[in-house]
């Protein structure tokens, strides 16, 4: 007998510089019949959002070459040592939704180097709808009271950190499994560096490339041998 626990997949999740709804990951953001998209360009088109999935250059078939996702902003560039960055609390809908999330986050140091091994550490900011942890905000912002800090250091689950692996001005990137159990839900960036010369992140809005967090859903299956 074989038994199987199937979770709904869901959609991927991602956070960054989309601003009204014409971002990317590289510089073409608006689909349409001209232009190369690389694989991981996010994509906007008829109010939902893609990412490219298959390479293309020139026309193309917006379902054959993307994978639809859902896409907020989040815009942490200029975040300074000591301060974070949240984005808004999304509601994930009614229903089944996946619990379990591959996450991949990227960041970039700004023109202050870091030192070897200094972090932005990622967090997951929960909400059953109306009390949000840390009795953060709900919209993408600034998190720079002493505060705010305290409340998400203490009160928010830290889910990762993004190492500078050099001390010069260059992108990183981490990854990892998160596990989220509420409808309500938002991720945060907080610069935690030992520069005394207080380096921040890029500080370069338009390099869309180099602040974002995806979480990709994957099911749980269980398939006893027979």
């Amino acid at each position: 007998m074989q038994q199987q626990i199937y979770q709904n997949p869901g959609l991927p999740v991602f956070f960054g510089n989309i601003g009204s709804g014409n971002g990317g990951l590289q510089t073409y953001s608006v689909y349409s019949t001209s232009g190369t998209y690389t694989v991981g360009t996010i994509v906007y088109s008829a109010g939902l959002y893609y990412v490219v999935t298959l390479a293309q250059s020139g026309s193309g078939t917006l379902a054959a070459n993307c994978t639809q996702i859902n896409a907020y902003n989040f815009t942490p560039s200029n975040t300074a040592r000591g301060a974070g960055w949240q984005s808004a609390i999304i509601d994930r809908g009614v229903g089944a939704q996946p619990a379990h999330y591959r996450w991949r986050a990227r960041t970039k140091w700004g023109s202050t180097a870091p030192g070897v091994g200094d972090s932005v550490l990622v967090f997951l900011i929960t909400s059953d709808g109306t009390n949000i942890d840390g009795e953060l905000g709900s919209t993408n912002a600034a998190i720079s009271t002493a505060a705010n800090v305290a409340a998400l250091q203490g009160n928010c689950q830290q889910f990762g950190a993004i190492k500078a692996s050099s001390a010069t001005q260059q992108q990183e990137l981490a990854s990892g499994d998160l596990y989220i159990s509420e409808r309500f839900f938002g991720v945060a960036f907080f610069v935690n560096t030992n520069n005394s010369t207080n380096a921040p992140i890029d500080t370069d809005t338009t390099a869309v490339s180099d602040h974002f967090i995806i979480l990709t859903p994957f099911p749980d299956a269980i398939q006893p041998l027979a």
